[in-house]
């Protein structure tokens, strides 16, 4: 059976960005540190968000990952502020 189909039934989207092109295949546990292909350790993940993940574990890539949203948001919120200000 191949990995895709171990996690079809799994909603389609990667589970750090929710973004759903370029899927693949991601392990929680990576193989090179004592993972398995096993249904409970995958997982869809965008190419982007599997690539910076590397063989890190899963939990701490998706508080780093929500930590850079949280500042990005903040960032833009920062930047429409002093928009609104310059047009005032």
């Amino acid at each position: 059976m191949k990995l895709r189909e171990k996690i079809e039934h799994k909603l389609k989207r990667c589970v750090y960005c929710w973004g759903v092109e370029r899927l693949t295949v991601d392990h929680k546990l990576a193989i090179s540190r004592g993972g398995s292909n096993e249904k409970n350790n995958l997982q869809w993940a965008c190419r982007r968000c599997n690539g910076y993940k590397g063989d890190m574990k899963h939990l701490i890539f998706k508080k780093l990952i929500k930590a850079c949203y949280q500042i990005r948001k903040e960032r833009i919120d920062r930047q429409q502020k002093v928009k609104l200000k310059e047009k005032i």
